[in-house]
């Protein structure tokens, strides 16, 4: 399943066909795969190559809209299993693309708020701190 000698366009790609094509019960399983492809793409993510058309006429910026779409969609869904594989996903998708990717993320922010939400009350999450 390697993908390393992809250029990232085809790489990008990839991950939007398995997102489309792999059932939710499976996406978990593929998290590792994608995260780390997802991280090979990081020239694609920034304002001037990805999210405008690339130079060999390539549509970069179509490619980029249709993973974040997806992710939005992820977030959505009933599933806990693929809510978390969209956890994770958008994690790599900003720390990938940096600035270009995070001033978009408000949509992601407002979803991953309401899965942590119960009751209208922002659960707490207890983090580990040291004795």
């Amino acid at each position: 399943m390697s993908q390393a000698g992809l250029p990232p366009d085809s790489r990008l790609r990839a991950i939007t066909r398995h997102l489309t094509l792999t059932s939710n019960a499976r996406l978990p399983q593929l998290v590792p795969f994608l995260a780390d492809t997802i991280t090979g793409c990081r020239e694609l993510f920034s304002s001037s190559e990805g999210l405008e058309r690339g130079k060999d006429g390539s549509e970069h910026g179509v490619l980029v809209h249709k993973l974040k779409t997806q992710l939005s969609t992820l977030l959505q869904e009933k599933s806990a299993g693929a809510r978390w594989a969209a956890v994770v996903l958008i994690k790599v998708t900003i720390e990938s693309g940096g600035w270009d990717i995070l001033q978009g993320s408000g949509g992601w922010t407002r979803g991953m708020l309401g899965i942590l939400s119960v009751s209208g009350n922002i659960s707490r999450l207890t983090l580990g701190r040291p004795s």
